[in-house]
């Protein structure tokens, strides 16, 4: 009850914090344009680091999509259990959280979900799924996404709701599908239009490298050369 009269200070306070800033490095052209709008500051986008080499895309890929992550209502994972069950095509989920109990209810029979002992998946199942995988399905909205760029390290393309770092991640219709609206039907026609297309895995997982964690300490060392010279590189 009390927070709505906490804001304003808190929002004032925030600002006037953002101004000592001496320099801005934001995860995704998202959070730049945040970092812009609220704080009237300019910044540089930097992708997070991936580990692009953990995955080996297999070049004939099986009929299965993924879906991964936490199980909580703002993922959306409803959305990709949803489609999969109105078209019948397999489903691998991957996780576990709030929602688990309310996906499963309303899963098909097209739908699989893989838990491990402590409530989670391996990281070898998920690699394998994802190797394999006819294409990764994405529904939420994230600053950033890494497990987009996993998807397509392991020559996946991304069918993913168009926000957020989705936006950094997928070439339209080149590395995936992307969808405007966070609906059963969006996220199915974004799958049928998938169903359609040819994405070559090697090709994906070359499009993966933008984010590897080498460019990223690149970056990093640009960044701190160029703005603060006199430190040790």
């Amino acid at each position: 009850l009390a927070m709505p009269l906490l804001v304003p200070s808190l929002k004032k306070a925030d600002y006037a914090a953002a101004q000592q800033v001496d320099f801005f490095i934001a995860n995704s052209n998202e959070v730049q344009k945040r970092i812009k709008k609220y704080y009237n500051k300019s910044s540089t986008v930097i992708h997070p680091p991936v580990n692009v080499k953990r995955f080996q895309p297999a070049r004939t890929r099986l009929n299965h999509y993924v879906a991964l992550g936490r199980q909580v209502p703002y993922k959306r994972i409803d959305l990709a259990v949803a489609a999969c069950t109105k078209l019948n095509i397999p489903l691998k989920v991957f996780g576990n959280g709030s929602e688990h109990e309310k996906l499963v209810k309303m899963a098909g029979s097209s739908v699989e979900f893989y838990t491990d002992r402590f409530g989670d998946a391996s990281d070898k199942a998920v690699e394998s799924a994802l190797n394999t995988a006819k294409g990764f399905i994405f529904p939420t909205e994230e600053d950033f996404g890494i497990v987009q760029v996993e998807a397509l390290a392991a020559g996946a393309p991304v069918i993913a709701y168009h926000k957020g770092g989705a936006k950094d991640i997928v070439d339209n219709n080149v590395s995936g599908v992307l969808f405007n609206e966070q609906t059963v039907s969006a996220t199915a026609a974004a799958i049928q239009t998938a169903e359609k297309m040819n994405f070559p895995p090697t090709t994906l997982h070359r499009k993966a490298k933008r984010f590897d964690k080498s460019l990223f300490i690149s970056k990093i060392h640009h960044v701190v050369a160029t703005r603060w010279p006199h430190t040790n590189k």
